[in-house]
Parts: C-alpha cells; sequence; structure tokens
C-alpha cells in the first residue's frame, strides 16, 4: 500500500516538472496522473526553488517510513536527483535569458577606475545575474543532503552545467555586441550615416558609434579581467566542474570580441583621416613643381596630427591607458601608409617642393614617431628618402628653423605622443 501511494505522488510530480521521463510509460498511465492546472512551462521559474525544497521535505519524511528493502525505496531518491537537474537546467536557462536581455538596461553611464578606464553598469549586472543563479542553486540544487546523490557526480550533469555556463558567457559576448553595434531608433529626417558621423551627440541617451565602441572595448577589458575570474572562482567554490573550459572559452571570446571593436573603432578614425588626407595636400591647387618658398608645416599635417590627438583624448577619457600605445599606434601606422603613397606619387619637385615636402614629413615624423611600429616607421623613412634633399646648408637651417617653430606652435599636441610607446613592432 506504501509502495502504491509513494509511486503514485513520485509520478504525479514528475508529471508536473518532468513530464518526458513518464514517456515510457502507457498513455493510459499516463493520463491518471494529469491534472494539474498549469503545466511545467507555465510555472513561474522564481517558484522552482520552493518546489524542490518542498519535494526534498518529502523525500526526507519518506525514508523514515519506507523500509530499506523494499523496492520503491530508490524513488524519492531519483525524483529528487532528476528535479534538482532539471532546476539547475531551468534555472541555468533563465540566467541566460536574463543575461541575454542585459543590453535594454544600458545606461551608458560611465564609472571611473583609475586601473581598469571608465566602465559602465553592464559588467557589474552580468555578474549580479550569475551570482544570483549560482547562490539560489547552491541553496535548493546544490547543497547535498543526507540520502541524496551530488548532482555533479553525474557525467551527463556535468557537461550540462558546463554547457550552460559557457552559454552564459556567449549571451553576454552576444549583448556587448549588440550595445557597441545596434543603432538606436532615429528620425528619418536624420540622415547621417552611423558610420562615418562624427558628431557626439547622444541619440536618447545612447551614444554615437565611435564611442559605444570604445565604452563596450573597456566594458570588454573589464569584464575579462576582473569579472570573469571572479565568477569562476565562485563555480569552483560551490562544485561546479571543469570550469577551466568555461574561462578558456570566455578568454577567445573576449578576444574576438575585442578585434572586432578594436577594427571597427580604428577604421571609424582612420578613415577621415586618410579620405581627407590627398585632398588637403592639394588644397589651393598646390603643386609640388611650381612650388613657393616654405615658411611653414602645412596643413595637412597638422590636420592629420590634430585629428590623432582627437582619438588620443577620446580613448583616453574612457579606456585604460594599457589601450592607447595599441590603438594610437595602429591609426598613426596607417597614415604613415598613406602618406608614404602619396609621396611616392608625386612625379615631380622643384626645389621648394623638395623643401616643403622634407619639412612636412619631418615635422609629422617628430611628433608621432614614438608610436610608430618598425613596418611603418621605415615606410615613413623611405617616402623621406624619395623627396629629394639639398646640399646647402641654408637649406638644413631653413628646415631647423621651421621645425622648431612647429614643435613651439604644436608643443600641446605633442605632449599627447610624449608618453606613448609601442607595446610591440609587429
Amino acid at each position: 500500500m506504501i509502495g502504491l501511494v509513494l509511486k503514485t505522488y513520485c509520478n504525479l510530480v514528475r508529471n508536473a516538472f518532468l513530464p518526458e521521463s513518464l514517456a515510457d510509460l502507457p498513455e493510459e498511465t499516463r493520463r491518471a496522473y494529469e491534472g494539474w492546472t498549469l503545466t511545467k512551462a507555465e510555472l513561474p521559474s522564481a517558484w522552482l526553488p520552493q518546489c524542490v525544497r518542498t519535494v526534498r521535505q518529502c523525500a526526507e519524511a519518506l525514508r523514515n517510513v519506507i523500509p530499506p528493502e523494499s523496492e520503491f525505496n530508490n524513488l524519492p531518491q531519483e525524483l529528487v536527483f532528476d528535479l534538482r537537474t532539471d532546476t539547475m537546467r531551468t534555472i541555468l536557462k533563465q540566467a541566460i535569458d536574463d543575461v541575454s536581455k542585459l543590453n535594454t538596461k544600458e545606461t551608458w553611464v560611465l564609472d571611473t577606475n583609475d586601473s581598469s578606464g571608465s566602465t559602465t553598469q553592464l559588467p557589474g549586472m552580468f555578474e549580479n545575474c550569475i551570482n544570483e543563479s549560482v547562490s539560489h542553486l547552491n541553496d535548493v540544487v546544490i547543497r547535498v543532503k543526507a540520502g541524496e546523490h551530488d548532482i555533479f557526480n553525474d557525467r551527463t550533469t556535468q557537461e550540462q552545467a558546463t554547457a550552460l555556463c559557457i552559454d552564459l558567457v556567449k549571451a553576454y559576448i552576444q549583448t556587448l555586441e549588440k550595445c557597441a553595434f545596434d543603432e538606436p531608433a532615429q528620425d528619418d529626417s536624420m540622415n547621417s550615416d552611423p558610420l562615418l558621423d562624427g558628431s557626439t551627440k547622444m541619440l536618447d541617451g545612447v551614444p554615437p558609434l565611435r564611442r559605444r565602441l570604445i565604452i563596450t572595448l573597456s566594458n570588454c577589458h573589464y569584464s575579462l579581467e576582473k569579472i570573469m575570474p571572479r565568477l569562476v572562482e565562485t563555480l569552483d567554490k560551490h562544485g561546479y566542474h571543469e570550469t577551466n573550459k568555461v574561462m578558456q572559452f570566455a578568454e577567445e571570446s573576449f578576444d574576438e570580441l575585442d578585434a572586432k571593436l578594436f577594427d571597427q573603432y580604428v577604421e571609424l578614425k582612420v578613415e577621415p583621416i586618410v579620405g581627407q588626407l590627398e585632398q588637403s595636400m592639394y588644397t589651393g591647387q598646390f603643386d609640388w613643381s611650381t612650388a613657393k618658398e616654405p615658411m611653414s608645416v602645412r596643413d595637412y599635417i597638422k590636420e592629420c596630427i590634430s585629428h590623432i590627438v582627437e582619438a588620443h583624448a577620446e580613448v583616453y577619457s574612457i579606456l585604460s591607458t594599457d589601450f592607447l600605445p595599441r590603438i594610437i599606434s595602429h591609426i598613426v601606422d596607417m597614415v604613415a601608409e598613406e602618406i608614404n603613397r602619396l609621396i611616392f606619387s608625386i612625379t615631380k619637385f622643384n626645389k621648394n617642393g623638395a623643401l616643403q615636402a622634407r619639412i612636412d614629413l619631418l615635422a609629422f615624423k617628430l611628433a608621432v614617431e614614438r608610436c610608430l611600429t618598425a613596418k611603418y616607421r621605415k615606410c615613413l623613412d623611405e617616402a623621406i628618402a624619395r623627396v629629394p634633399k639639398s646640399n646647402q646648408h641654408k637649406d638644413e637651417q631653413k628646415i631647423d628653423r621651421i621645425i622648431n617653430q612647429f614643435q613651439q606652435q604644436f608643443k600641446f599636441h605633442l605632449l599627447a605622443f610624449s608618453q606613448l610607446d609601442i607595446l610591440s613592432d609587429e
């Protein structure tokens, strides 16, 4: 009699929470366990932990009345094990869904940290979401009571938990990407291309694309360096297995997103500089073969340096200083490559044109030399060597005088480059 009651109870609970586990029973037998007003899909996940607690308490009480030799003795244990495993999956899947929607909660309000740069609340929201889920699971699912089995001793459950934790990281990566690249809705009257828009205006509280890119880059860096080690430590502490796989996936995914954000930001900054360089060089129908005596560094070089300093200020205001050499050197390299192309496309210099070109190139090199990688430093040197050199001492004096004048006029611009050294000569 006790066995029949016990079996009926376990199957009723299974039909409510684990209907797929009764799939092998005859249809008529399964129908006897129907009658729940809510299906599993309709039951709010917030109620699931309380349901598990109740079933565990019931199973614990039943162990005291069921003889050890009874053929029904394992039914409560198997039910509790399956229910705990299913609850782990359900709560982690709910966490994945919550993380995937965090982009809708992004406020773009920056919190500045001297060592990590400026970040928004998004990494913290991700960490809180995971910690709350793990805490819930620890109280209801992970902690093993007398007569129960550790769910992580089951290899299939281990693999499922690892896969779900990886999916959590994947959902967060996708959320970061949406924050960076998804454009807010705008009026039809606003026809500017977001890729080329240099505006710093916010639309519905959302910064323009280039600013979103570096903010997300900072969030990405902070998440990998600070958030993920703490989360992995928490998972380890609560008995999760193979957390090294979760960390390895996170490192690979964050690196991939970092590269995507970096490339897009550099493209946004380099494209207008390089795109305007040739036009600025030949403003006023300037001709290297009929140039007048040089009086100063020409405006196209000054504009280049000003645009690079603008990028420096934008990066410095948000990212940690570790990012500056990486981003600025890449921008400088691309500009140097374009200057090289333009110099080699010049077919003829007169004496003044050669002096002017040498002055311009030396001024640019003076400003950005600390940021150039070896490959593009050579590229700039080749451009300088391409310009005919005067052997007259007075010409060298003129070059020195104009360069010194340029240094005085642009001393604050040059300060931006004075503390930068490239990280490698790749």
